[in-house]
């Protein structure tokens, strides 16, 4: 079986519609008027880890296309794993996004604490399991990197 139906998948559907769906949402909160919002989410640089996770599974795709070869199970579950991941931080982040507008039709809303506050730890969490993971896929592929330089030799 190719890698070509299993990597497709992610690289076409998935990063398509999510990155673009994330994107905006970043966007939205990072232009809300709240600073301590900003101040929390800026630091988490998801929009760049985000474009770099989908840059590194179209080269993966595309490396695999060329070579005609199967993908290791390893690099299926990392890629998988990424998924969940960013498909929860999605959620992380619409869930902010509508914290933010119930919040702001409050009385006395500058008065009031922010009822998000818990989304925001969450997404937090949920970055922090994205370097992780992240790591982990960089890992698998110089692992497989050394094995394809010691099979060539």
């Amino acid at each position: 079986m190719l890698i070509e139906p299993v990597i497709a998948f992610y690289t076409n559907h998935f990063f398509s519609e999510t990155t673009k769906g994330m994107l905006n949402k970043i966007w939205d909160i990072m232009n809300e008027s709240h600073p301590d919002l900003v101040e929390i989410v800026a630091p988490l640089d998801i929009i760049s880890k985000v474009k770099l996770i989908e840059t590194l599974i179209r080269d993966i795709n595309d490396e695999i296309k060329v070579q005609h070869t199967k993908i290791p199970k390893s690099l299926e579950l990392s890629i998988q794993q990424l998924n969940d991941i960013v498909e929860k931080i999605h959620t992380n982040l619409n869930n902010i996004k509508n914290g933010i507008e119930y919040h702001k039709t409050l009385w006395f809303s500058s008065f009031r604490a922010l009822g998000y506050l818990e989304d925001i730890e969450k997404l937090k969490k949920n970055n922090s399991i994205l370097d992780t993971r992240l790591d982990h896929l960089i890992k698998i592929i110089m692992l497989f990197q050394k094995s394809e330089k010691k099979n060539d030799t």
